[in-house]
């Protein structure tokens, strides 16, 4: 005969709370239509950050968004995208109408190591996916010989 165990408390310190969790990542997707707004509203795009020789490359992910949707900014050594995302949703059946319209902006800002010259700067949009490059400045060499004198 085995003893069995819930499953809940089988990893130690997943208790209830845990448990409700689980039950709540389970669900996410099919939650009230006003759970479905605030979370569309609280929509943060996801975003990576590569650093190469020459450059940094920052890519956002901007899924169902079109060009005239967002911007990208620089202010100093700060590069922002900020934007508005949108959604309508229309289901007809026999006897059956729903619809929902779901709207919420997001901002998201990078600083950047160094200030770059904001026409150096190049972006474009493909596929749902925005990639900035930021072209690094030239190094200026830090070493310089500092003349003595004698007294």
């Amino acid at each position: 005969m085995t003893n069995l165990v819930p499953f809940w408390s089988v990893e130690p310190g997943y208790g209830r709370s845990g448990l409700d969790r689980l039950i709540d990542e389970l669900w996410q997707g099919f939650g009230s239509p006003v759970a479905r707004a605030e979370r569309a509203a609280s929509f943060t795009p996801r975003m990576d950050v590569e650093e190469t020789e020459d450059a940094i490359r920052i890519t956002a992910e901007l899924p169902g968004l079109e060009d005239k949707d967002f911007e990208v900014s620089l202010e100093g050594d700060v590069l922002s995208i900020k934007g508005e995302r949108r959604e309508e949703r229309k289901q007809e059946r026999k006897g059956f109408y729903h619809a929902e319209r779901l709207a919420g902006s997001f901002r998201r800002a990078l600083r950047l190591p160094f200030e770059p010259a904001p026409e150096a700067l190049e972006a474009s949009y493909k596929n749902g996916v925005l990639t900035v490059t930021v072209p690094k400045p030239e190094e200026k060499s830090r070493v310089q010989a500092i003349p003595v004198t004698t007294a």
